[in-house]
């Protein structure tokens, strides 16, 4: 305490002295023991060392010397290395270098000076992930078109991920990473996107080609390829962005043609059934539904072929390739797709439906008639239930349905033997007049006399 020694007092030069030697003392020790925290290898200090000099800041920051000492030393440069390397040891002990994204990793690399062993280390580390992620893409873009995996993901964040460490390694002095790796990679991934668009739009693509009607299987098969494709081409577009005039591309065309092929599933799914052509193409909309639905075992993505569309869509906006009137979103908002989206919903619709057009055609034939008054019979919604069409659907949507068309068929098969009964009974009592009646209440069935009743 030598401010409390007056300067006049006898001792005052003695404790001076001993004062400004004390104070010197602090300063080397100070000097010594922080001199590896200022060095540019602190970042190889043992960590009990970094633990040491931090406790020691908080020491020499509380004593009554505090002012006095912190005058002393670069304490404020201390701290912010400190920080530093806690910060960057941090990393290293909670989480791998290779489990970091490529901005981390070249962030890390560079708080360490370029000749530092460190800097090397690490930078041989990303270049080598650089180079991993290049292969992994290459094999990516070769099992796409046959693989039945999960791979879209995979090749968007591998895309990003090559092509962010090309950007940053631009910044990375001694890095070796070549900006022709990712442009072949591009390239491949463009002529993929070219092959995939021939295979769309050739004569005998799945846009245009028209599977085995006969075949449920076929035409499911062929809906599932169609979703599979088109979620492959949307993954390559997204990937591979092709900037070219939209008058010379594939993508504007493929885009219509899936459309209208939407489109024209969700009119014969949704329209009425009035004839056999209607019921045909109700069944043939409903196995192509069916196969636009996610399935793991072809699908690479949990989305239906009406959310891929959108996608693929969006992805071509973003080109400036969609010139199609309308967006696919408005399109299937306004025909209230989410209802037939669902195979339940669509099974338990169309049961609904059928067995409403057999009850209707079995009043129809349940009521009074008046040769007089009333006219003969519509055989249409007979044609259509008795139809193989129908029963091809029926076997699709609910077996237990059958029962109901035998029972409509022998209602049929029963009113029309009690009239021609009762006409061979008056004719055998040769009650002519009593004959012709029957007959003409007959006339009521004969439009139905021409079915396989």
């Amino acid at each position: 305490q030598i401010s409390l020694c007056k300067a006049d007092c006898d001792i005052f030069p003695e404790y001076s002295a001993a004062a400004k030697l004390i104070k010197a003392e602090v300063r080397n020790f100070l000097s010594v023991e922080f001199q590896p925290l200022m060095k540019d290898g602190y970042f190889e200090m043992q960590r009990e060392n970094v633990d040491y000099l931090e406790t020691l800041i908080e020491c020499m920051s509380t004593g009554s010397y505090a002012i006095d000492v912190l005058q002393m030393h670069r304490f404020d440069l201390a701290k912010q290395n400190i920080e530093q390397y806690r910060q960057m040891h941090q990393y290293i002990r909670e989480e791998d270098f290779g489990s970091m994204k490529p901005e981390d990793q070249a962030k890390y690399i560079l708080s360490f000076p370029t000749q530092h062993k460190s800097y090397i280390l690490y930078l041989q580390l990303f270049d080598s992930a650089h180079k991993v992620a290049i292969q992994h893409g290459a094999r990516l873009l070769e099992s796409i078109i046959h693989s039945s995996d999960n791979v879209s993901r995979q090749l968007d964040e591998t895309f990003d991920e090559v092509r962010a460490r090309s950007k940053l390694s631009k910044d990375l002095r001694g890095s070796k990473i070549n900006i022709m790796e990712l442009n072949r990679l591009e390239g491949r991934a463009l002529e993929l996107r070219g092959n995939v668009e021939r295979q769309l739009t050739s004569a005998r693509g799945l846009l245009s080609e028209t599977p085995d009607e006969n075949d449920d299987t076929q035409v499911i098969s062929h809906a599932a390829k169609l979703l599979f494709c088109i979620q492959t081409y949307t993954s390559l577009i997204k990937i591979a962005p092709c900037m070219v005039d939209a008058s010379t591309s594939r993508a504007p065309r493929i885009l219509s043609l899936l459309k209208t092929k939407l489109q024209e599933t969700l009119v014969q799914y949704s329209r009425a059934i009035e004839t056999p052509k209607h019921v045909r193409h109700k069944h043939h909309a409903m196995l192509r539904l069916q196969g636009w639905e996610p399935n793991e075992s072809i699908s690479r993505q949990h989305k239906t072929m009406f959310e891929t569309a959108s996608d693929l869509e969006y992805a071509l906006q973003k080109e400036g390739l969609s010139q199609t009137q309308g967006s696919i979103s408005d399109m299937f908002l306004e025909s209230r797709v989410e209802q037939c989206v669902s195979y339940e919903h669509r099974i338990s619709k169309v049961r609904d439906e059928i067995i409403g057009l057999i009850c209707i055609t079995k009043n129809r034939l349940d009521a009074p008639y008046d040769a007089k008054v009333d006219l003969p019979l519509d055989a249409k919604s007979f044609e259509v239930i008795f139809s193989p069409e129908m029963d091809l659907l029926i076997k699709h949507v609910d077996e237990n349905l059958r029962r109901q068309v035998c029972w409509l068929k022998d209602a049929v098969e029963d009113k029309g033997k009690k009239c021609l009964e009762q006409l061979e009974e008056k004719l055998s009592e040769k009650k002519n007049v009593d004959a012709a009646a029957v007959l003409e209440s007959f006339r009521f069935l004969e439009p139905l006399a021409s079915l396989n009743a």
